[in-house]
């Protein structure tokens, strides 16, 4: 199946995204939900699609409606109790553990979380309702609060209500409160009102009563709306009797003995009453198999049916080995999680011809990988190890879930050595894992020796080893690598159970392989000793090399004589090659540079075309003048591959101490300097290139040039900015000429 813009569930790693993306989404739903709308004064019918088993793992309610024993098997259930916004943010909250609250829709949002037992969503409103709560609404939000339960928002709403009563009271809230409500708050001697003004919004309340009732707002009427409770816990003798006789006598709502009473008295009784009210019970109990109500997020709901019979749809049949026995284990999944998981998945089970039977067995899978592709996909987790890894990854990129992939890759980078490497290299190229793969190839170019010598190394595939032979920078001496190439092919015969006789490994390996090995830059004894005993080369090869070691012949036809690099650190400030020439100003260049290390100057290489004797002059001098090294001409030959055309001259056993001054390397001429790979080169038969190394800090140094240039060391100055090198770092100065710096370390 080819990734496209069909294949969601690849981009979205957590179950939480992907339950997201179906979230009111006709894709895969199999319930809808009928509610109703309003705008403005007309109202209509919205549909809402959704999903049994997200809403069933979300909510114990939802899972009696789908999978109790009276299980609900309409297509479509209507909802006459909700409102279409609510609903749809309840929804949301369990596909996504958001919601998107506002005064609007708070109220019905907590009263679906408490309906359908979502403690976590309920959580989420009363922090909402805490953060927005205020003396203009506490009186809307405190009868929902006492309904549902909601503890500490009760305890919040009766603080306000009692550090800001007189706000509180004159809310709009306040004249449509239950009368329930309205005697707890005239009981409270902690109000922070005055009785007058309190007496105003009670009186205020009746009036609006009596309205709403459709009844004449008298004084008779009023008190009677009210209540003898909550008259009498309306404490006059504290008014002062301007206030008593202005307001209260005009409300009508006292009889003739208690205005007698209290006009004589207003000044010498008060009243102290209290009231505890127990909430109305919660909408449902919870109970012990409640799980959903303990697990807030979709993460963790899902965790909790992953492995589990509950709600499954489908099992998977898959092989397990314990020691050498093979037996079958049943893996209950669901087909919707599977296919938010997996764009794979989804086809099969959603596609045009979708699976139907209600076990699969799966024979390229082992139940310990499954499981842990399964467990993914569910939660998010994997438990990987050794054993499994390769395989989990492998059902990664079948079932294309990237994220997963990306886990194998860390796993396999972190535990990446060279015990392992040969094991790892060919399954993480099959699965183009690109930066684990160059990861491998950096390991086996860094500690080669080590790598070669593991089991894995005699296993693997001809092609691989042919991707090893030909590199330029492993770290492992000719003679090593030779041996460890030749116990591959003994390996090899024994696998196909033929004789590991000379012609038969040299077949084995191929002339690719043979020819790659770089037999000229072995010690000549090495070679006489194990080469000769592999008895792969032919007698015309043997005698040829033969020849080379002793200088009767310059090169070796068929065999690289250029030395692998793999211990030298190499730094460059242009890279290894490049398309475009460049110029330089009519000045000399200069080259500072020091060290933190012991290093060796292991080569000096000169650019030039394949094959040509070139005339050069090159001495190298150290920091007294003295002259460590000469030699007037060079074979252009082939240090590393990436560039064709330059040669190498090797200072053997020359090395320097660290702990020196920076100095000068200086590349001058007195007209032009030249360019990259002979284009547009600007420079003068006549003129002299001069190249200073006042002290040796470096290992190999590599100059590009044209013929019939003469290198000298004159003792000149040069007046530039400096720069430093350590073995682990280094900036080249902008104006040197193209070179490259390498380092062996020695301490």
């Amino acid at each position: 199946m080819s990734v496209g813009d069909e294949n969601w569930q690849t981009t979205r790693p957590t179950i939480r995204e992907r339950a997201k993306f179906v979230f009111n989404n006709d894709r895969l739903s199999d319930i809808k939900f009928v509610v109703r709308k309003t705008d403005g004064e007309s109202e209509s019918k919205q549909v809402i699609p959704a999903h049994k088993f997200v809403l069933s793992i979300s909510s114990p309610v939802f899972e009696a409606m789908f999978y109790g024993e009276l299980a609900e098997t309409k297509d479509f259930i209507e909802l006459p109790d909700c409102e279409y916004e609510s609903l749809l943010e309840f929804f949301r909250f369990m596909y996504s553990d958001e919601a998107n609250l506002s005064g609007s829709n708070i109220m019905g949002v907590l009263y679906l979380a408490k309906k359908y037992m979502v403690p976590s969503l309920a959580e989420k409103c009363s922090e909402y309702l805490l953060t927005n709560l205020d003396p203009s609404n506490v009186f809307s939000i405190l009868p929902s609060a006492q309904k549902y339960e909601e503890k500490d928002l009760v305890e919040r709403c009766w603080k306000v209500i009692d550090d800001q009563t007189e706000q509180a009271a004159k809310s709009d809230g306040f004249a449509t409160i239950q009368r329930s409500l309205l005697e707890a708050i005239l009981v409270k001697d902690t109000l922070a009102i005055e009785e007058i003004d309190l007496f105003k919004a009670v009186d205020l309340w009746a009036t609006k009563e009596c309205e709403r009732q459709g009844l004449k707002a008298d004084g008779d009427t009023k008190r009677r709306i009210l209540g003898e409770k909550a008259v009498k816990a309306i404490r006059f003798p504290t008014m002062s009797l301007e206030d008593f006789v202005s307001v209260v006598l005009l409300s009508d709502i006292l009889t003739k003995a208690e205005i007698v009473s209290l006009t004589r008295h207003i000044s010498s009784v008060s009243n102290e009453l209290s009231l505890s009210l127990k909430p109305e019970a919660a909408i449902m109990s919870l109970t012990e198999d409640n799980w959903q109500t303990t697990r807030p997020t979709i993460r963790e709901r899902t965790k909790f049916v992953f492995n589990n019979e509950r709600f499954s749809d489908v099992n998977f049949v898959v092989r397990k080995m314990d020691d050498e026995r093979e037996s079958k284990h049943v893996i209950p999944a669901h087909k919707l999680v599977l296919s938010i998981g997996s764009p794979v998945f989804e086809a099969m089970f959603y596609g045009e011809l979708p699976e139907t039977k209600h076990s699969i067995e799966l024979p390229d899978c082992e139940y310990e990988s499954l499981l842990e592709l399964f467990r993914y996909i569910y939660s998010d987790e994997v438990a990987l190890n050794g054993s499994n890894v390769m395989r989990v990854l492998y059902l990664a990129k079948k079932y294309m879930v990237p994220s997963l992939a990306e886990e194998c890759s860390k796993y396999l980078l972190k535990n990446l050595d060279p015990s392992n490497v040969f094991s790892i290299l060919p399954s993480i190229q099959k699965y183009q894992e690109k930066d684990l793969v160059e990861q491998c190839w950096k390991l086996i170019d860094e500690k080669t020796k080590e790598a070669l010598r593991t089991d894995e190394f005699a296993t693997i595939q001809r092609s691989l080893l042919n991707e090893v032979i030909i590199r330029d920078n492993l770290s492992v001496d000719e003679i090593d690598l030779f041996k460890a190439v030749d116990l591959w092919a003994t390996k090899e015969c024994e696998r196909q159970g033929i004789e590991a006789h000379g012609d038969t490994k040299r077949r084995i390996l191929g002339e690719q392989i043979v020819k790659a090995i770089r037999f000229p830059t072995m010690k000549e004894a090495d070679f006489a000793g194990a080469v000769l005993d592999s008895d792969i080369l032919t007698k015309h090869e043997i005698i040829s090399i033969f020849k080379y070691f002793n200088s009767i012949t310059k090169s070796v036809e068929g065999f690289s004589k250029a030395k692998r690099f793999g211990d030298i650190k190499r730094c460059c400030r242009l890279g290894l090659k490049s398309d475009n020439p460049w110029n330089y100003p009519n000045r000399r260049d200069c080259f500072n540079f020091s060290v933190d290390k012991d290093v060796a100057l292991h080569a000096i290489s000169f650019f030039g075309n394949e094959n040509q004797t070139y005339p050069v002059t090159l001495e190298v001098i150290d920091n007294t003048s003295k002259s460590i090294f000469e030699r007037d001409t060079f074979i252009s030959d082939h240090f590393h591959t990436k560039s064709n055309n330059f040669g190498t001259s090797f200072l053997n056993g020359v090395s320097k101490r660290h702990g020196w001054a920076y100095k000068n390397f200086i590349l001058t001429d007195e007209e032009h300097l030249f360019s990259v790979y002979g284009k547009k080169i600007l420079m003068q038969h006549k003129s002299i290139y001069s190249l200073i190394f006042p002290q040796l800090r470096f290992s190999a140094l590599i100059i590009l040039f044209q013929k019939n240039i003469s290198l000298r060391c004159p003792n000149v100055g040069c007046k530039t900015k400096s720069f430093f090198i350590d073995v682990f770092s280094v900036t080249l100065a902008p104006a040197l000429t193209y070179g490259e710096l390498g380092v062996k370390i020695l301490s």
